[in-house]
């Protein structure tokens, strides 16, 4: 006997009901009132697959314990989802690499030392700490171009293939700090 799971549309296949009740406990009954094999609210029972044949995983769906294919309405939602977690995963990526070579409270600090260089004109100093914000700004150029990438994709498998790779910017890093930036006098 074969049962599809409503939320995961994954088959456990050659299951009985008993066998079903014991690895999902949670999910029982697996039987109607007569003992015969039955859907319930996360499973349904022998379900005929033939409507997804040839359909891609990412289109299927159910209409009750049906299996069928995503109409264009629901494609364009499901691609507009797909493209969001892509995004949160980049945003998620591009900040942790950011802020692990230069936090927030450090990013802050050399932005008013730089202030305060120019105020001052000590032009040598604002070329130091200029270099980390120069460096940051080809970072979020290339995050920037990747986001534009991403909104320019019209498919699941296109919206697949974006990859990006920070730490291919560890090696231009200047690595500017604030001690190293006010023992520079000029």
């Amino acid at each position: 006997m074969r049962w599809l799971n409503r939320s995961t549309l994954k088959c456990v296949e050659r299951a009985s009901p008993s066998t079903m009740a014991a690895r999902y406990p949670a999910d029982v009954p697996f039987v109607d009132g007569d003992g015969n094999a039955a859907s319930n609210a996360a499973w349904v029972a022998n379900p005929d697959l033939s409507g997804w044949d040839g359909v891609a995983q990412y289109w299927q769906t159910l209409d009750g314990d049906t299996p069928r294919e995503m109409n264009a309405a629901e494609k364009a939602v499901r691609l507009e989802e797909h493209r969001t977690r892509i995004r949160y995963a980049l945003i998620a990526d591009f900040e942790s690499y950011v802020t692990s070579h230069y936090s927030p409270d450090k990013e802050n600090r050399l932005r008013a030392l730089l202030e305060e260089a120019h105020r001052l004109g000590l032009t040598a100093r604002a070329a130091y700490i200029q270099t980390g914000f120069t460096w940051g700004d080809s970072v979020s150029t290339y995050y920037s171009d990747k986001l534009s990438e991403i909104a320019g994709k019209l498919t699941v498998a296109d919206l697949d293939s974006v990859v990006w790779d920070f730490s291919q910017y560890d090696a231009t890093d200047p690595g500017v700090t604030w001690t190293a930036a006010v023992a520079i006098n000029g």
